[in-house]
């Protein structure tokens, strides 16, 4: 009788938990939802912020190489991933702002690419409450 009631006990116990997220949760999520959105309008104004600062400095002052530096290597420093693949230490100001420019210029893009990915997440989340 006690093995009955163990294993109906473990059923139960397997059978009632489920991994839905519960709507608490799922508001919670929602408060996150736009942090692509969020993540790149920030990202494009610190690109902005750093290039300016750097243009502003002489192109052999020490304080212009740590600034590139940090951007370059620092984690803390994040600037747009397509800068990656370039040296950008050897950059003039004329190249920082020629790069800076482009980036504005594609800003509206880069925005709404930003939403739709949040769209997305958006839509996997509903998914699984919904499952």
């Amino acid at each position: 009788m006690k093995k009955l009631i163990f294993i109906l006990l473990c059923f139960l116990v397997i059978f009632s938990c489920d991994n839905k997220p519960s709507k608490e949760e799922v508001i919670k999520e929602e408060v996150v939802l736009g942090r692509n959105e969020i993540r790149f309008i920030q990202q494009n104004k610190d690109f902005n912020n750093i290039v300016d600062e750097i243009i502003k400095l002489s192109p052999y002052s020490t304080e212009r190489y740590e600034i590139i530096y940090k951007m370059a290597y620092q984690e803390s420093y994040k600037y747009p991933e397509q800068l990656k693949s370039f040296d950008i230490e050897l950059f003039s100001n004329e190249e920082f702002i020629k790069v800076r420019d482009i980036f504005n210029e594609t800003y509206e893009m880069g925005l709404e690419i930003a939403r739709q990915e949040d769209k997305i997440l958006q839509i996997k989340k509903l998914n699984q409450v919904q499952d």
